[in-house]
């Protein structure tokens, strides 16, 4: 049974979401380097203790997006309807880039750097629940026949459609958010779902 939480918990899980919150309006309202805890405390009116309370620094807070995400994920998948896992996988991938569009290509920048920075802790791991549910699903792709199996296992297509994903968010930011990074990516993956139904012959990779 799960414990309930006190009023004091609640009350703290609150205050952390309301700075986290309020720190990503700064964020994107100007730059990620010109916004101070002093500055996002300020807006929320509240002593820049309670910052370092939940959080080391503003780059570890802006990393919080992806437990957050990861969270969110869970009920946005169970809450919604698809016809098959392929357009399961589809629909976490547009989660996956159209959450870097609605924080904004300069933002999402800093997030890069930062990855680059802490060598990816808590974003490549195999075991984040973004990773686990994507080769869940394509594993259930593989097994009941959505695209072929002969070249490539749930572990190696999942960490190809990762591979899609993230290098075009980079070029994504690199060009400051001059396309829609969310229909490039799905278009890509679309065409390798494609390249990979199980009554295709899969030539471009057989032959690759």
């Amino acid at each position: 049974m799960e414990e309930k939480l006190t009023s004091r918990q609640l009350q703290a899980l609150e205050t952390k979401k309301k700075i986290f919150e309020r720190a990503l309006e700064l964020f994107k309202a100007s730059d990620f380097e010109d916004v101070s805890t002093t500055d996002i405390c300020k807006s929320l009116n509240i002593a820049v203790g309670n910052f370092y309370k939940y959080y080391s620094s503003k780059e570890y807070l802006l990393m919080e997006a992806y437990p957050t995400f990861d969270h969110n994920i869970i009920t946005d998948l169970s809450v919604n309807k698809f016809d098959t896992h392929l357009d399961a996988i589809k629909f976490l991938i547009f989660e996956q880039t159209n959450g870097a569009e609605t924080i904004g290509a300069k933002l999402y920048a800093q997030m890069l750097r930062i990855q680059i920075k802490t060598e990816g802790k808590n974003v490549i791991e195999e075991s984040r629940t973004f990773h686990t549910y994507l080769k869940t699903l394509i594993q259930k792709a593989l097994d009941e026949g959505e695209i072929a199996t002969e070249y490539y296992s749930a572990n190696e297509l999942s960490s190809l459609i990762l591979r899609i994903s993230r290098g075009t968010l980079l070029d994504w930011a690199m060009q400051n958010g001059a396309y829609s990074v969310s229909e490039r990516v799905l278009h890509d993956v679309d065409l390798l779902f494609k390249q990979m139904k199980a009554n295709d012959h899969c030539a471009l990779f057989a032959n690759s």
